[in-house]
């Protein structure tokens, strides 16, 4: 399994990323979409479940 590129980035603090399971919009390289972090720090999206593994950013938490 790939590390997922969010967390690969060292400026990215883990304790900035959303709480496991919490829905947010991703940006990856030729889309967005909703998606949240499973218990292994992987992305997944949340609509038909496919891992995401190239996440570049969080673009919008709900909520906050």
């Amino acid at each position: 399994m790939r590390l997922n590129t969010l967390l690969e980035q060292p400026e990215i603090d883990e304790n900035q990323l959303p709480p496991i399971g919490e829905a947010v919009i991703v940006r990856c390289p030729n889309f967005q979409c909703l998606a949240y972090r499973g218990r292994t720090n992987q992305w997944w999206d949340a609509n038909d479940g496919r891992e995401l593994t190239d996440v570049l950013e969080v673009i919008y938490r709900f909520g906050q």
